[in-house]
């Protein structure tokens, strides 16, 4: 006989709201609606830290922590976006949950679980005179990928360059 686990899912979840509040769960499956596809691709949160004994916080109630701190891991190179948009995202989960829940947050740069797809533009083929400069520079070398990776980046030098 099969029985709903909805009736057991509250207890088994009624811990984890009380120690980590109810916004991590949400936070966690709702990222990317949160703050947007794009911000969601480059950061990922990592964890909320909650004002302690020492230096209480106010509570909405026993499951709707206030002026947390979220911890967010973000992709190398993007610290400073997330950093510059930091009000923002607090706005976006704050206004989410319709109470305080976040008051701050703090960056840390690391390798997400995900790749992040970077957009990349076609690169002009270089002029005749250059291509054969090119060719004739490169034809000692054995490795062809070593010989397509030199090509490609003197494409990208030269139409960085235009």
């Amino acid at each position: 006989m099969m029985r709903p686990v909805g009736k057991h899912f509250s207890s088994v979840t009624q811990k984890a709201y009380a120690q980590h509040g109810h916004a991590w769960g949400g936070l966690l499956s709702n990222w990317s609606n949160i703050v947007g596809s794009e911000i969601a691709s480059y950061c990922a949160p990592e964890k909320i830290s909650w004002p302690t004994a020492r230096n209480p916080q106010p509570t909405a109630s026993r499951y709707q922590k206030i002026g947390g701190i979220l911890t967010l891991r973000v992709a190398f190179g993007r610290a400073l976006d997330v950093q510059y948009s930091t009000p923002q995202l607090i706005d976006k989960i704050n206004a989410y949950y319709g109470y305080s829940s976040i008051a701050q947050i703090k960056i840390f740069q690391g390798k997400l679980d995900k790749e992040i797809a970077v957009p990349k533009k076609p690169l002009a083929s270089l002029e005749p005179e250059t291509q054969q400069q090119l060719e004739g520079q490169t034809a000692d070398i054995q490795d062809q990928g070593l010989k397509d990776a030199i090509h490609r980046l003197a494409k990208g030098v030269f139409n960085q360059n235009k």
